[in-house]
């Protein structure tokens, strides 16, 4: 599989190519049973949740000098999050994967 993220990588170079890719998969539901795939598996089952699509996002711009930094929100909801996050610039941004857009 690292051909695979390495073809991805040379596809989309930037976080922000990275984040239209990451909605292109279908948000892993869980609907039998929790999940944590792996980026490979979760790649071949072509839908992931918040953590597996950090970590797609990770595998991928690694590739472009981005350390594969990781922060994970527990909320008092249940609704905890988990995004990569980076720098550019002098500024921070994330890629994630949300059930909830408005996260």
């Amino acid at each position: 599989m690292r051909n695979k993220f390495q073809s991805l990588a040379q596809k989309y170079r930037t976080p922000q190519t990275v984040q239209k890719f990451l909605r292109q998969i279908p948000y892993n539901r869980e609907k039998n049973g929790g999940t944590l795939r792996s980026a490979t598996e979760a790649l071949k089952k072509n839908c992931a949740h918040c953590y597996e699509a950090t970590f797609i996002a990770a595998a991928i711009l690694e590739h472009h000098g981005y350390p594969p930094t990781v922060l994970s929100f527990e909320s008092q909801d249940g609704l905890d999050h988990v995004i990569f996050v980076f720098k550019e610039k002098n500024r921070w941004g994330a890629v994630a994967r949300s059930r909830d857009e408005g996260l």
